[in-house]
């Protein structure tokens, strides 16, 4: 699977560690960076990136290579800063089942570090030369900060019990997944088109068909948070964290979870499998994945409007399916 990428995305991964050198003048920022970056990742937007380049035939030459290897690491590394700096504001311990920079390294160095990621990716971006793509990369940034404050809504202790409405909820949340996860997919979706200089409608459609694909990574992202994971138990990690996702807005115990959420500070284990039994009989999952599918739909709507190849689409069809009905 993915045999025409499988040599580019190496060539991604050995970019980052080249681009996060940067830091080694200060041992602690180097440490906390590099810490995060060995830590696991998908690496799905460059994937994507460097899937839809096949399809639209960009990265051919030397240079084109070089500019679409460093901006799919670019999208990568922005990614990774906007998780230090999401971990800071929610005071979140673990990423990926691991300590999070800021509890290994402190909130101090977690937030320099994303500080000093976004100015490699500037740096980055400069010396490539391309004035749309810093402007894509600019307003990616924008949105995706739009969004954090946006989430702030939807986090329990600043909901006020007046204020409990399911539609503004859904609304709010899908706001929050369309600025902070899924901006950032249609920016990897972009990139290609921006490089080779393809019509703005061309440049839609993927940007279009990147935006629907990360709306299904992250509400499926919310789905497995409510799921068995390989311990045998739910994470739950939105929940302890005072999130409301869309599992629990689409639930018919809506309301009762919110109770409980505000009137235990620290959840107790009691109280998580409480929330979780509400969320499953209340059909918060089972809805949730309706809404997902709806979006799939739109998805696959995009996809085969793209003149493409058979051999060459295939592979983005692929990984929106994986996408669609991963387990991790």
């Amino acid at each position: 699977m993915f045999q025409v990428i499988n040599r580019k995305i190496s060539k991604v991964e050995k970019r980052i560690e080249e681009l996060i050198k940067d830091s080694e003048r200060n041992e602690k920022i180097y440490s906390a960076i590099l810490y995060h970056f060995t830590a696991g990742g998908k690496r799905i937007r460059p994937l994507l990136s460097l899937i839809i380049s096949d399809i639209v035939d960009y990265g051919n030459t030397e240079e084109e290579e070089y500019n679409l290897i460093t901006s799919a690491s670019c999208v990568e590394i922005l990614h990774g800063a906007s998780l230090m700096l999401d971990d800071v504001i929610d005071n979140s311990d673990t990423r990926r089942g691991k300590p999070s920079v800021n509890a290994l390294f402190g909130n101090k160095v977690a937030v320099i570090s994303a500080s000093f990621l976004l100015g490699v990716i500037s740096d980055e971006l400069a010396k490539i030369g391309n004035l749309e793509l810093v402007r894509a990369f600019s307003h990616t940034a924008k949105v995706m900060a739009e969004g954090e404050v946006i989430e702030l809504n939807l986090m329990i202790n600043n909901i006020h019990p007046n204020t409990i409405d399911r539609e503004l909820f859904k609304k709010l949340y899908f706001e929050v997944i369309d600025k902070k996860t899924a901006s950032l997919f249609s920016l990897s979706s972009s990139i290609p088109l921006i490089l080779k200089g393809n019509s703005t409608e061309l440049k839609y459609v993927f940007s279009e068909f990147g935006r629907y694909f990360g709306n299904i990574f992250q509400i499926r992202d919310d789905i497995l948070d409510f799921i068995s994971d390989k311990t045998g138990k739910p994470k739950m990690n939105d929940v302890k964290e005072g999130k409301i996702t869309l599992p629990v807005i689409l639930s018919d115990n809506f309301q009762r979870i919110i109770e409980i959420m505000k009137e235990e500070k620290e959840l107790s284990d009691g109280a998580l499998d409480f929330i979780l039994e509400l969320v499953i009989s209340g059909n918060g999952i089972e809805r949730a994945e309706e809404e997902l599918n709806k979006i799939y739909e739109k998805t696959l709507t995009i996809f085969r409007s793209i003149n493409a190849p058979e051999n060459k689409i295939k592979d983005l069809f692929q990984l929106l399916e994986l996408s669609k009905k991963r387990l991790a």
